[in-house]
């Protein structure tokens, strides 16, 4: 099945441009976008920055993940229509002319909107767990890290709920977990203090 996006080019523009604020290096042009549609907004989110802008039209049930390079080249080539139009189709995302290899989740917006924190906030240290999915629909006060081991490195006894956790560390075993109803821990990376 085909999904879309369509936004203004100029707001398509700005959006690509918050995603590497200052000069375009060739450091500033590695590294993954993800692409979600979250109330009303797409959502594009890297590691450190994270922009929305209106969507006209939209049909776009989770989220797409590239490089962020690709995007970066519509600020040099830029679109020639007043609206851009983003389309995934098998593993493929095309805008405009240009189509490439993509990931691409199918979630609801909750896990959209997760997944888009934690891609903003990723980074190799100041790593936890948050509890998802707990069998009260609420989210779970306790952490990865407070959890009873199980001899399966990947699922964690709660002490709260009594129930297993199970830890998710990509958008396809989120997805798995959660149509099974199961109780998960996404990695989410610490917010330093200040910072939004």
């Amino acid at each position: 099945m085909a999904y879309t996006l369509k936004i203004t080019t100029e707001e398509f523009l700005i959006a690509i441009r918050s995603l590497v604020p200052g000069r375009i290096t060739k450091a500033g042009r590695l590294g993954k976008v993800d692409i979600g549609f979250v109330d009303g907004s797409v959502v594009f989110t890297t590691a450190g920055a994270k922009t929305r802008c209106v969507a006209i039209e939209a049909n776009w049930p989770g989220y797409a993940t590239l490089d962020k390079a690709l995007l970066l080249s519509f600020l040099t080539a830029k679109p020639t229509k007043p609206h851009v139009e983003i389309q995934y189709e098998n593993g493929k995302l095309k805008i405009e002319r240009v189509s490439v290899a993509a990931l691409w989740a199918e979630t609801p917006e909750w896990i959209t909107e997760m997944s888009s924190e934690a891609r903003f906030f990723e980074g190799p240290e100041d790593r936890y767990a948050e509890i998802r999915n707990c069998g009260t629909r609420s989210v779970c006060k306790n952490l990865w890290a407070d959890l009873t081991e199980t001899p399966d490195p990947k699922i964690r006894h709660c002490g709260a709920c009594h129930g297993e956790v199970h830890l998710c560390l990509n958008a396809k075993e989120l997805q798995n977990a959660i149509a099974a109803d199961k109780r998960v821990a996404i990695e989410i990376r610490k917010r330093k203090a200040g910072r939004r």
